[in-house]
């Protein structure tokens, strides 16, 4: 048996030639793999003239009020008493009327807003995407600054004044939304949630006519209340919009390829170039189209869609939209307490008692039974108490489960367990 030796020139030849392979396929991988996506994201028009324009005007006029002159040694927290719940009961009245003359200007801006048509900005851009949760903050400090007005019309005995301010702030809350993802759906919660506390306490001192306008304008706004799986869907077109954005070469280093000296940045980028990002970008927003579509309709609790498994979507977990729509279901549930408070209040100012059911009142005073957003289609629990004197009206909450009117706690972050009852 003969044995050929390879000669030197031939060995040469093949590790060569293996350099170049192990050079050359790793290169057009990771040219493969980085190609710019070209995926269609839609964005919507905007109208002409945006409530939204005026609201971020509101917003940088709330710059110059952060804190507010009362006398030349004394000054008071710009947002109000309701942004300073811990001692909102004690502002003066001239505390009150000083915080009323600054933000005057304020709260008329963010009113033309409420009478145009409105739009959230999308977010198409990586640098976008840092702004929006800052420009959504604002959305909280106008709402103290609404819930703030209300205290004072009610402080000088016209409650009637001050329910107008906390519909308002509850429209906002309810209009943010419209056009944005998960984070505006959550800052139009936290909005409307803001005034919606207050006005259960309003509501025993208003007046017949005044409780028929006020169901009238809750049953308008809520007609303008977004659906939470636009929300997802927005949100999946936002992902994969700043996604491919950070791509391109005037973002891609300060976003993605931020220099660090530590050995686990370095082969983060390493095996960051040679991740596939059209397909991690398709499969992300096929997550979000199809939790969109499993979100529609009542709320559940659960999800069985299956968050992708990539680290371009570390910032949701497998339960982060449930959470979401538990939060935007607790705020629908509080609006629907609402409504149905203001039908309990106007019956019986006609009948000198509250209704044994509340089919009692339909539909003169509700157009339907109200149903529970977490009732799985059931209605809110309601029980007349004292032969028709009080009542106790109450949602079974985000745990889905009837603890006979026992207020809600908070028990970990987003979770809650207990009733959600109204001004409680």
């Amino acid at each position: 048996m003969t044995i050929h030796r390879l000669s030197l020139k031939s060995w040469s030849v093949i590790v060569i030639g293996v350099i170049l392979l192990l050079i050359v396929l790793p290169s057009l991988l990771i040219v493969r793999n980085n190609r710019l996506p070209n995926i269609h994201v839609p964005t919507p028009t905007m109208p002409k003239d945006n409530g939204w324009d005026y609201y971020i005007k509101a917003a940088e006029m709330m710059r110059n009020t952060r804190k507010v002159t009362v006398s030349p040694d004394k000054t008071v927290l710009g947002d109000g008493p309701a942004g300073d719940a811990e001692s909102s009961h004690e502002w003066t009245m001239e505390e009150l009327e000083a915080f009323m003359k600054a933000n005057k200007p304020i709260l008329a801006v963010v009113r033309q807003g409420l009478n145009r048509d409105y739009m959230h900005e999308p977010i198409r851009t990586y640098r976008q995407s840092l702004v929006d949760p800052y420009i959504n903050s604002h959305f909280r400090r106008l709402a103290f600054r609404l819930a703030g007005e209300a205290i004072y019309y009610d402080r000088i005995g016209e409650p009637e004044r001050a329910a107008d301010s906390l519909v308002d702030c509850m429209e906002l809350g309810i209009i943010i939304p419209k056009g944005g993802g998960l984070t505006a759906g959550l800052s139009g919660v936290s909005v409307e949630n803001i005034g919606a506390r207050q006005l259960y306490e309003v509501l025993p001192k208003l007046s017949p006519d005044k409780l028929e306008e006020l169901a009238g304008r809750l049953e308008s706004i809520n007609q303008k209340r977004v659906c939470f799986s636009d929300l997802v869907i927005e949100e999946g077109w936002a992902f994969t919009a700043v996604f491919q954005d950070s791509m391109k070469p005037h973002e891609n280093e300060r976003c993605i390829l931020d220099t660090n000296p530590t050995i686990t940045a370095v082969c983060d980028k390493i095996i960051y170039m040679f991740i596939n990002k059209g397909a991690v970008i398709q499969e992300n927003l096929e997550y979000f189209q199809a939790v969109a579509e499993e979100q529609k309709g009542q709320y559940t609790g659960k999800t069985k869609v299956l968050l992708p498994n990539n680290s371009f979507i570390n910032t949701l977990d497998q339960d982060s939209v449930v959470r979401c729509h538990s939060a935007r279901a607790r705020g629908e549930a509080r609006f629907t307490l609402i409504q149905t408070e203001v039908a309990l209040h106007r019956y019986r100012a006609a009948n000198g008692r509250y209704p044994d059911k509340l089919a009692d009142f339909m539909p003169k005073y509700l157009k339907a039974v109200p149903v529970d957003p977490f009732g799985l289609g059931e209605p809110l629990k309601y029980r007349s108490k004292g032969n028709g004197q009080s009542f106790l009206l109450y949602s079974i909450g985000s745990d889905m489960k009837d603890d006979g009117g026992k207020p809600e706690t908070e028990v970990s972050q987003s979770l809650f367990k207990g009733d959600i009852v109204p001004g409680k």
